[in-house]
């Protein structure tokens, strides 16, 4: 019996330790936002991904129409696990409409609005953004975060004319 009582008191206080140290739980998630900017304007439609430098599961976000975004891993806006992360941005034009053909496809009209729909997009998108490719890829992104991140943000201020590394 007194074998069992020295078992939860030193669990009891190994979790007080932790506690008091900031262990945290590499499983929980920690919310995380921010905005990406080129050149000083947002970027819409952007894809942030975080990698774990350590490896592990990589988050993900998609900016809004103001730059901004709010990291997944398995739910909308869940967040990232602690730890350090490379960042890779990049951004592509949206894809054309898919149509379906034969019955219960839509009519010529119906394509015709989905398609000029589509070119408003991209007219919105102007030429698009171009975001250097030493951002992209993964061997070469100097962008980098540690979460949890300071406020629980991230911002990432891109320039189409990165310094040379």
């Amino acid at each position: 019996m007194r074998t069992r009582n020295f078992g939860y008191s030193l669990a009891l206080a190994g979790a007080m330790t932790c506690a008091g140290s900031g262990c945290t739980n590499p499983n929980k998630l920690v919310p995380v936002e921010g905005k990406v900017t080129l050149n000083g304007e947002p970027v819409a439609g952007a894809a942030v991904q975080f990698v774990p430098e350590a490896g592990g599961n990589p988050a993900y976000a998609e900016t809004a129409a103001d730059g901004t975004y709010k990291i997944t891993t398995r739910d909308p806006g869940d967040g990232a696990a602690p730890g350090r992360y490379s960042v890779i941005i990049l951004w592509e034009p949206p894809p054309p409409p898919l149509f379906r053909t034969g019955e219960g496809g839509l009519s010529r009209q119906q394509m015709q609005e989905a398609i000029e729909k589509h070119q408003e997009a991209l007219k919105r998108a102007g030429k698009g953004y171009s975001i250097p490719v030493l951002y992209s890829n993964l061997s070469s992104t100097p962008l980098k975060v540690t979460v949890p991140a300071p406020g629980g943000r991230a911002d990432f201020a891109l320039s189409s004319k990165p310094p040379a590394q």
